[in-house]
């Protein structure tokens, strides 16, 4: 059983993201809607990627594959950040047995998705409903506005909010955090209804006493100011004129570099590559840390009650059979999104690779054929400068020979 456990971590399993705009509960499925574009001034590999993930989304969806399609949707989205993504993540989270996930993102769809078709905003509606049979809601107020909200220490955004906020049934924990306090109320979550919790911060202290301006101080009666002594007066010494090399038509590097799009593009898509590659490296390894300290604490778990079996239910990726619901969907979404990163990071090095290699050839050969041309010697020059000291006027001859 712990070598099955091990098998199921170290799989490569679908990607999470998002690129779905619209998908109805009961009639539209995701080849019904359309696509949001992806966010404006992306890399064009990665957006590449996200339309993978889309397509991939869509296939899932339509073979009943639910959480093979809400990683998909989620990787997606993590790529773009399109609002309209969020109708098909959101309802295949329902699908996956997340209602509290689902229902929010049905929520912020409707708020930010201000494109929606009135088929599409039905279809949303009628996924919050289904998401109300499996949680519960909380409408939250707040006395500050701009407050930071959480729940149970998870952030759900600053106040007001605009819509109640799933959390599966129960006690809760809300805390708003504004100018370093924090107010914080306690309820109890019921399925299916919306509890009202009010967060309010202690009263502003009682300002203290008014500061007291000093009085006056006594007269100083003024002094003699300092006496300036007679002496010589020195007048501006100029510098010897500069003497600028005739190049001989050649360019320096600056100049070629800046009058070449290809050298400065190439050396952006570097740039953009290097930094794709070692950020999402690095979110890889601490997923995949995280998924690691999961899947051991499942484990220890299992062999703690003696369970025989597969802690986390079928192949199926529904969750239906998991011994431990909760555990075994972090598991799972901490090995989707280290997948994500995996997927963008390879993007990336490929891009810095490919950029780096073509832009130095570039350079190496265009640049020594703009700045052909030798250098003539410059002539020698001589020049008058004036020179004015305390024991002397005149001018002096400089120059360079």
């Amino acid at each position: 059983m712990r070598k099955r456990l091990f098998a199921r971590s170290l799989r490569a399993l679908p990607i999470a993201a998002t690129l779905l705009a619209g998908a109805a509960v009961g009639g539209l499925t995701p080849r019904d809607a359309h696509a949001q574009p992806a966010a404006t001034g992306g890399d064009d590999a990665v957006k590449e990627v996200a339309r993978q993930r889309y397509a991939d989304g869509v296939k899932a969806f339509d073979s009943g594959k639910y959480e093979d399609a809400r990683l998909a949707f989620a990787q997606a989205h993590q790529l773009t950040q399109a609002p309209g993504i969020l109708l098909n993540l959101g309802l295949s989270e329902i699908r996956t047995n997340r209602p509290v996930e689902g229902g929010n993102h049905l929520f912020q769809f409707l708020r930010e998705y201000k494109e929606a078709t009135p088929e599409q905003k039905a279809g949303a509606i009628q996924g919050i409903e289904e998401a109300k049979k499996k949680a519960g809601l909380v409408s939250i107020t707040v006395d500050v506005p701009g407050a930071d909200v959480s729940i149970d220490g998870t952030l759900v955004g600053k106040s007001p909010l605009p819509d109640p906020v799933f959390v599966p049934e129960g006690g809760r924990t809300i805390v708003a955090t504004a100018n370093g306090k924090n107010a914080m109320a306690k309820v109890d979550a019921k399925r299916g209804q919306v509890t009202q919790a009010s967060v309010v911060f202690n009263a502003a202290p009682a300002p203290g006493p008014e500061p007291v301006a000093p009085g006056p101080g006594p007269a100083v009666a003024p002094g003699p100011g300092p006496v300036m002594q007679p002496g010589p007066v020195m007048g501006p010494v100029f510098p010897p004129p500069q003497v600028q090399p005739d190049r001989g038509g050649g360019k320096d590097f600056g100049s070629w570099f800046i009058q070449s799009p290809i050298a400065w593009v190439g050396t952006g898509l570097t740039a953009v590559g290097l930094g794709l590659g070692i950020g999402f490296s690095v979110a890889a390894s601490q997923s995949a840390s995280d998924a690691d300290d999961i899947a051991n604490a499942i484990r220890d778990q299992a062999d703690e009650d003696g369970l025989q079996d597969s802690p986390c239910g079928p192949e199926d990726g529904t969750g239906a059979g998991d011994a431990y619901p909760g555990p075994c969907n972090a598991l799972r979404d901490a090995l989707g999104v280290r997948d994500a990163n995996v997927a963008v990071a390879v993007v990336g090095w490929v891009l810095f690779g490919l950029a780096a290699g073509g832009t130095t050839a570039y350079i190496l050969i265009e640049y020594p054929k703009a700045s052909k041309g030798s250098a003539k010697e410059a002539g020698p020059r001589v020049g008058l400068l004036p020179v004015v000291s305390p024991d002397m006027t005149g001018a002096a001859l400089m120059g360079s020979f």
